[in-house]
């Protein structure tokens, strides 16, 4: 890489690390459900409140993509679009402060619009990425993040779950929520941080995008067609995302505090193990590691029901959680090579498809949860890790069609 790849690898990977200790503190997947818990709300509550948030932050994707679509000055449309929904977790960081009667009603009201802010600048910060990034160097991009993000994403933890264990109350939460906030503004400064010349790594000039043009343009490409099924598939495994931190809680007796800590093992711990995917993708592709690891987790949730001990239960998270960031990591570097002249589109595309799985298997698995118990959630997600992993090893080639062009461009 030259000395200006340099600076944007090292400063994009602080972005992430930044943002992604900030959302130990406001994690969907654990803060979030123990803290409508301590507000009183129900299981089904929870999961149409993660359903919600999954759905508003897909929602907007596709007209952000259609929005950033050749816009001329791309720096300082990222300068606006990133700091806004940043802003907004300063006014989240204000609810837990709120009177109990005020406090629950606000966080439904403000949460699902921060997700509609953040979901229409994600395409945009793709392509930021994308003009940044070589194509030759993103999984290994992606898996630094992911290592260091997971380091001190575990020191997070360790904070968070002295915070509920040491403050009364809604205290932890409202310190929770506003570290979430300031961590999040410092990942912004990595961003601005970023220099290169737009002009020089902007995709080829084309006719805007609109509805009709947009979808001809996806419906040609027939290893994206592939890589979304199966992903699809994948995805049903959120239906138990939300309820594995809530059944430790319920099945060994565990405090808030103690609840809190099994993030480190199902969300932040595995990230450590991201820099050996990365470098395994770089070498081999990224579709043997993402069948690897959603195998891993599938067999996972059948030992979870097979044997529910707690040492069973924190390996069966780390498997798990270590399968969700190899997709989460890896995503992005199929989604960047499959049209370097309409990326966001591809990205916006992905994520509003999958809303059906993101959006309503927390839903779903709510209702389960609270009709009959937690052994049929688990299930399902088994049958998505594995239904999934299959069809990606049977429809999705090892290279993407406009990979190997991309590579030799950047690095020229």
């Amino acid at each position: 890489m030259t000395t200006e790849y340099r600076r944007n690898f090292f400063f994009n990977v602080w972005e992430g690390v930044a943002f992604g200790a900030g959302m130990v503190f406001l994690s969907p997947a654990a803060v979030v459900p123990l803290y409508l818990s301590q507000q009183g709300a129900s299981e089904s509550t929870i999961g149409l409140v993660v359903a919600i948030f999954f759905l508003f932050l897909a929602a907007t994707q596709f007209a952000g993509a259609l929005y950033f679509d050749g816009v001329k000055n791309f720096f300082e449309q990222s300068r606006i679009h990133f700091i806004i929904p940043r802003l907004m977790l300063f006014v989240l960081a204000v609810i837990p402060w709120l009177h109990t009667s005020w406090a629950l009603p606000a966080f439904l009201l403000l949460y699902p619009v921060y997700a509609l802010v953040m979901g229409f600048q994600i395409p945009l910060w793709y392509e930021f990425v994308a003009r940044a990034i070589p194509n030759s160097d993103r999984s290994r991009f992606f898996g630094q993040r992911a290592v260091y993000t997971g380091i001190c994403c575990l020191i997070g933890t360790g904070v968070l779950a002295w915070l509920l264990a040491n403050l009364p109350g809604a205290r932890g939460f409202q310190v929770a929520f506003f570290l979430a906030a300031v961590l999040c503004f410092i990942s912004y400064l990595g961003l601005m941080q970023t220099r290169f010349d737009f002009d020089a790594a902007a995709p080829e000039a084309g006719p805007r995008l609109n509805l009709v043009s947009s979808l001809g343009h996806l419906a040609r490409h027939a290893n994206f067609r592939g890589y979304l099924l199966s992903r699809l598939v994948l995805s049903c495994s959120t239906v138990a995302s939300t309820y594995y931190v809530l059944y430790g809680r319920d099945t060994f007796h565990l405090s808030t505090a103690q609840s809190s800590a099994l993030a480190a093992a199902f969300v932040y711990l595995p990230g450590l193990a991201g820099g050996i995917a990365g470098r395994a993708a770089d070498r081999w592709g990224n579709k043997f590691p993402q069948i690897g690891a959603a195998l891993l987790a599938g067999l996972a949730n059948v030992v979870l029901l097979a044997n529910p001990s707690m040492p069973t239960f924190v390996i069966a998270l780390f498997c798990i959680g270590f399968a969700n960031t190899v997709m989460q990591m890896l995503d992005p570097t199929w989604l960047l090579e499959f049209d370097t002249r309409r990326r966001a589109l591809f990205v916006s595309t992905f994520n509003l498809a999958l809303i059906p799985a993101t959006s309503l298997m927390p839903l779903i698995g709510g209702m389960i949860a609270q009709s009959w118990s937690y052994a049929p959630v688990f299930q399902i997600a088994a049958l998505g890790w594995l239904g999934g992993a299959l069809l990606l090893g049977i429809l999705v080639e090892k290279k993407s069609q406009t990979a190997a062009g991309t590579s030799s461009a950047m690095r020229a």
